[in-house]
């Protein structure tokens, strides 16, 4: 009877994740961020940028931009 409520409370935690899918508006904020922090990172290489980038504003989506900048 543990297992069957255990299952039923992950079953539960994995479509909540499923649930906060991230809106349209919040995705096209995310890209922005991204591609603003890209392109300052290249003017920056290429000896034209005049401010450094802030690489999101934290948590995953800066990690998300560090990654990128790797990349």
């Amino acid at each position: 009877m543990e297992m069957l409520r255990r299952s039923s409370v992950f079953a539960a935690e994995v479509m909540e994740v499923f649930d906060r899918s991230p809106t349209d508006k919040e995705l096209v904020s995310q890209a922005k961020v991204l591609c603003r922090d890209y392109i300052h990172s290249r003017l920056h290489r290429a000896g034209i940028g005049w401010s450094k980038p802030d690489h999101g504003s934290g948590g995953t989506l800066a990690e998300v931009s560090s990654v990128l900048l790797w990349l």
